[in-house]
């Protein structure tokens, strides 16, 4: 009995000390090969093969699809809604009808300043023939001047009845409510006839939906940097394989108001009109704005330029020995320098850190 408790023992202190040692090669071989890729991957981290290649400059703005031809359409006048013609999503044409105020009182209106209008022009005519020999009369100049106002009074009695008639008969034209383009019924505020409303309480928003556009808010530091006709391309976050190219026709001068800072509103036209019949209002994305490009040139990171005194240098790997060598930089674009001499491709660089 005590010998099988002396191999139990033995057989438990064998099992931990087989599991630390297991542990500590564990812990070991874990260190050995972190070092080993971390010493991999700093060396390859800090050298560079020098490339050729194409530096293009880009300067990206998010944004969203908006309409240049945007129209409110509303009546000129507060009444009750008889009918309405359309619907959300319908497409109309300049000058269709869109609804239409009730016109009972309207029409009962015109009706009654014609009447005014027959009855002054009866009592123009009446004057006219009462005093039509008037100036051969041989009355006093005095005379004449009275009756020559009483026929002009006349007159201009009867020019404000035939205004009052023409103010009436358009007020009944305008209360049949027509679209003023070509478009989209994209809003109806009060789509349920029978209601009253004021103009602001009726509103119909017809969109052009040829004259869709990008629009994006570019910050002060950066509109400057924008011309108008500058091109680029726009890609959708709905259609993010397409890219469709755009041209800046619009830079606001005075900027928008926002919480944000101070942001300047920038319009780019689509150049190809194959997926405006897909694009819809509010779609986000970016515009892409071409600047400087450099085709086929020599190209470092930047992080591998030294500078002294406004001259460039590199430390160029020549038999195993950085060597400084003096460069001509180019164009920069997004961390990468252009060498417009003092290399070839293939050279080998160190970072200036490691010389």
């Amino acid at each position: 009995m005590q010998f099988i408790k002396i191999v139990r023992k033995y057989l438990l202190n064998f099992k931990t000390l087989l599991v630390l040692v297991v542990l500590i090669i564990a812990v070991l071989g874990y260190f050995f090969l972190k070092n080993n890729y971390l010493k991999q991957d700093f060396e390859t981290l800090s050298r560079y093969t020098v490339v050729r290649k194409t530096l293009q400059e880009e300067k990206v703005f998010s944004g969203n699809v908006s309409a240049e031809r945007v129209s409110l359409a509303r009546f000129a006048f507060s009444g009750t809604i008889a009918s309405i013609a359309v619907s959300e999503g319908d497409k109309v044409v300049k000058g269709q009808v869109l609804a239409s105020l009730d016109r009972q009182e309207l029409e009962k209106d015109l009706k009654k300043y014609l009447n005014y209008y027959l009855k002054t022009r009866w009592d123009f005519d009446q004057k006219k023939e009462d005093y039509q020999d008037f100036e051969v009369w041989g009355i006093p100049e005095k005379e004449k001047n009275e009756i020559k106002r009483i026929v002009e009074k006349a007159q201009f009695d009867l020019d404000n009845s035939v205004l009052d008639v023409e103010i009436k008969n358009l007020a009944l034209q305008k209360s049949v409510l027509k679209s003023p383009i070509d478009g989209i019924v994209t809003r109806i505020d009060q789509p349920i006839a029978g209601v009253y409303v004021t103009p602001t309480q009726a509103e119909f928003e017809i969109v052009d939906e040829n004259s869709l556009i990008f629009e994006v808010l570019v910050e002060q530091d950066q509109v400057v940097d924008l011309a108008l006709n500058e091109t680029g391309t726009v890609i959708l976050d709905s259609f993010p394989d397409k890219e469709i190219p755009a041209e800046v026709f619009y830079i606001s001068f005075s900027p928008v108001d926002t919480s944000t800072g101070v942001l300047y509103k920038v319009k780019a036209r689509f150049l190809k009109q194959d997926l405006l019949p897909y694009l819809r209002l509010g779609m986000t994305g970016e515009l892409k704005i071409f600047g400087k490009r450099a085709d086929s040139v020599l190209v470092v990171p930047v992080s591998f330029i030294e500078t002294e005194k406004d001259k460039d240098y590199v430390y160029l790997l020549a038999n195993s020995k950085p060597t400084k060598v003096a460069v001509q930089t180019g164009l920069e674009v997004e961390g990468e320098v252009e060498i417009k001499s003092g290399l070839k491709e293939g050279d080998i660089l160190v970072l200036p850190s490691l010389k």
